[in-house]
């Protein structure tokens, strides 16, 4: 996996994560108040009824059983009541709709009556309005996760646009650049920030190479006085020649009494000469194709004509001797 597509993963990642955490951490107060409210309604029924459970319990007489049922029965939110005493058994069950059990929520409290401890009873609470709240921090929590999803997404766009692929395509470019050897390969700078800079740099750097690539390639073909092609270079030009074809011509040109120039003169206005005798080869082979002139060394050159026929090789032999 790239690593452009492992930072996309690590934000998206990160931004669900914290998303659902904070949605999460909502939900759990929201629910916390609620349970908090219901056991506060169960307390205050315990204590309505816990005069009669007393009753209840101590004398076991039907008719306040009946008044417990018709107490707990008046009271709308409660959908069911099981009522126990301290061993935990079952001594009252109390059902004002089961058909709503399955959606009610239910709490446990203790029962106590003059600092006596009596039982305990289990209520299970059921409201539209309760009902209501949840099912509206179900569809917020819908909305949130959609919402999460397209600002994720967005931010995930913008910061690969704006910075990912930018580094993305930096890196591509010094691959490229390492595995083609293309040293015309460029970046198109579009910004100016730190990313702009390192793009505009790796543009620097790979014209700095180039510069030099170019310089030390000139300087490994080219004699370094006349600029006329090294003896290297003719040696590689005419094994070229040899294996395309063989009717080829190779002229040897050496100056006469040059060293009678260096010693009277000097060697600087040897080099001069060189140098116009250079340019003036140069002219002179530009005016025919295949022709190549290069410096062996001193005042001793090479002309080498390729596919040329003897007759030709005469004429351009003849015309160069009247430079």
């Amino acid at each position: 996996m790239s690593f452009r597509a492992q930072l996309n993963l690590i934000f998206l990642f990160l931004m669900f994560s914290i998303g659902f955490g904070s949605f999460g951490l909502v939900l759990y107060q929201q629910e916390k108040v609620i349970e908090i409210n219901l056991k506060d309604q169960a307390e205050t029924i315990s204590q309505l009824i816990s005069e009669d459970l007393a009753k209840l319990v101590y004398y076991d007489d039907p008719d306040i059983a009946v008044d417990i049922t018709r107490r707990i029965q008046s009271i709308p939110v409660l959908v069911d009541v099981s009522i126990f005493d301290q061993q935990g058994k079952e001594i009252l069950k109390i059902h004002n709709n089961k058909k709503l059990l399955s959606k009610a929520l239910y709490v446990r409290s203790q029962i106590a009556f003059q600092g006596v401890v009596l039982g305990s009873a289990q209520y299970a609470f059921y409201n539209n309005k309760l009902e209501q709240q949840v099912r509206q921090l179900q569809q917020y929590f819908s909305l949130f996760i959609i919402l999460l999803a397209l600002i994720s997404v967005s931010t995930a766009f913008y910061l690969d646009r704006k910075f990912i692929a930018r580094l993305a395509l930096l890196s591509n470019a010094l691959k490229k650049v390492a595995e083609t050897k293309n040293l015309d390969f460029r970046i198109e700078v579009k910004n100016k920030d730190e990313i702009a800079r390192a793009q505009q740099y790796f543009n620097d750097l790979v014209s700095m190479v180039q510069e030099q690539t170019e310089s030390l390639s000139y300087q490994a073909h080219h004699d370094s006085l006349t600029g006329l092609y090294s003896r290297g270079y003719l040696i590689q030009r005419i094994e070229q020649s040899i294996k395309i074809n063989s009717n080829h011509a190779l002229c040897y040109i050496d100056l006469d009494q040059f060293k009678v120039i260096n010693d009277t003169c000097g060697h600087h206005s040897g080099d001069l000469l060189l140098k116009q005798l250079a340019q003036s080869f140069k002219t002179f082979v530009g005016k025919y194709s295949g022709a190549t002139i290069g410096r062996i060394g001193g005042d001793e050159f090479i002309l080498l004509l390729e596919n040329r026929k003897k007759a030709q090789v005469l004429e351009v032999t003849a015309a160069l001797l009247q430079l």
